[in-house]
């Protein structure tokens, strides 16, 4: 109470924005006042999102499970599984008959992706 008054009324948080007395007994150019920040870290963004909720598409593409068409229903990850399948074998067969070098390793790289993209979703 006896801070207020001598404040004229003012909060103690309000008063931090009053000019700061200069040693010459006017009011001096500094304010004392404190940094506020009003947006969000970008961690506090990422988990202050609102969820968008099931949209229905009826004539639009299904875009499935984790953006992956196969797995717009329940029987996709067995679809998944049986391309991922042919697509390894197609590319086991291509590693065979090429030549050691960057081409070969492109084709790893490629194997891999499918194998994990299956192997991911389980």
């Amino acid at each position: 109470m006896l801070c207020t008054r001598r404040l004229g009324g003012l909060t103690a948080r309000a008063s931090a924005l009053l000019p700061v007395r200069s040693r010459l007994g006017g009011f001096g150019a500094g304010l004392r006042a404190r940094r506020v920040s009003t947006g969000w870290s970008p961690v506090g963004a990422a988990f202050n999102v609102k969820p968008q909720g099931l949209r229905l598409d009826l004539f639009g593409e299904r875009r499935g499970l984790f953006g992956v068409p196969e797995l717009s229903a329940p029987e996709g990850f067995r679809i998944a599984q049986e391309n991922a399948l042919r697509k390894t074998d197609l590319l086991v067969a291509r590693a065979c008959s090429t030549p050691p070098g960057p081409q070969t390793v492109l084709i790893f790289d490629e194997l891999s992706d499918a194998l994990c993209r299956v192997a991911d979703l389980e």
